[in-house]
């Protein structure tokens, strides 16, 4: 409404809110028993993870950790984190600490709407 009371009807105008997107290039390094992996991935403007690790592939027995971060443009968008000595042991005991045993894993990821988007699965060997 202007200011003389007369309105005005201005274009029709539009946002796009793209999809959730999964994360881009998940990796786990240094699956071998005695030292601890690190996970790594492009955040694709997600803030939370739930990483899913399962001792086969249809996660009939599985473990799940949550990370968080609160600026996914942080380090370049990029996560990395070391597992814990705990974590590392859990996922270790999901195969019965058998070494070439296959690790089974994938990251279910959140963006700040809350909307969720999963990796395909994915799988890395115990080694010794």
């Amino acid at each position: 409404m202007r200011a003389n009371k007369t309105t005005f009807v201005s274009e029709v105008r539009s946002i796009l809110i793209e999809a959730p997107q999964e994360v881009g290039r998940p990796s786990i390094s240094n699956t071998q028993r005695s030292s601890l992996p690190a996970l790594s991935w492009d955040n694709h403007c997600n803030i939370k993870f739930r990483v899913w690790f399962g001792s086969d592939g249809s996660f009939g027995k599985k473990i799940g950790f949550t990370f968080n971060i609160s600026n996914p443009n942080k380090n370049d968008g990029m996560f990395e984190k070391v597992l814990t000595s705990h974590q590392w042991a859990a996922i270790r005991n999901l195969v019965e600490e058998v070494s070439n045993s296959p690790i089974y894993w994938y990251v279910d990821s959140f963006d700040k709407l809350e909307r969720n988007a999963k990796t395909e699965v994915m799988s890395s060997i115990l080694m010794d």
